[in-house]
């Protein structure tokens, strides 16, 4: 992280230019989750200072409403899909070009690194809840959108579970620095 006159916490050079980091908009407060409500952070304030967000809802970017019927991801007859539970609409395909589209938008955009709600069946890193039958669900994998921006592995991603010591916050910023500074060179420079 960086002070307030914009030296770099880590190697003490002059940041004059917010990383631009893609968050899951609940956690800046937006109401966009199925229930009308968000998830705001409460470190989200600690990092201001140093980035640029661009906020992002995978949900109701495919159309879907706020509020909305949840979703989840589901085995299928061993095929892994994403529904909306009340009606069973597979969402799979919107979704997959959804993030298609969304991770070029986040390369031309110069994003620095992404930070994904934890256990939503779209953003989550690691712990999604998947459902096979109507057995109590694993939260064993990351989320639909997150999943693509994983494998495709151009940005630095964290869970905003694992962003509540400013020393994570640190590493993840810095890692973030890094991918940003291989790409386009320092900051201001």
């Amino acid at each position: 992280m960086t002070d307030r006159v914009g030296r770099s916490a880590d190697n003490g050079q002059p940041m004059t230019t917010s990383l631009p980091i893609a968050i899951s908009a609940c956690l800046l407060g937006e109401a966009v989750r199925y229930d009308g409500k968000h998830k705001r952070a409460v470190w989200i304030e600690s990092l201001e200072p140093y980035v640029a967000w661009v906020p992002f809802c995978p949900e109701v970017e495919i159309g879907l409403g706020v509020p909305r019927p949840p979703i989840r991801i589901e085995d299928v007859d061993g095929r892994v899909r994403l529904r909306v539970i009340q009606s069973g609409e597979d969402l799979s395909a919107r979704m997959d070009a959804l993030a298609r589209a969304r991770i070029e938008t986040f390369e031309r955009g110069r994003v620095a690194g992404v930070i994904f709600k934890a256990r939503s069946p779209s953003c989550a890193v690691a712990d999604a809840p998947r459902w096979c039958g109507e057995a109590q669900p694993s939260y064993d994998g990351p989320g639909w959108f997150a999943e693509a921006v994983l494998r495709d592995g151009r940005f630095p991603v964290a869970s905003d579970e694992v962003l509540d010591t400013p020393s994570s916050r640190a590493a993840f910023l810095a890692s973030a620095r890094a991918v940003w500074e291989a790409r386009y060179g320092t900051p201001g420079a």
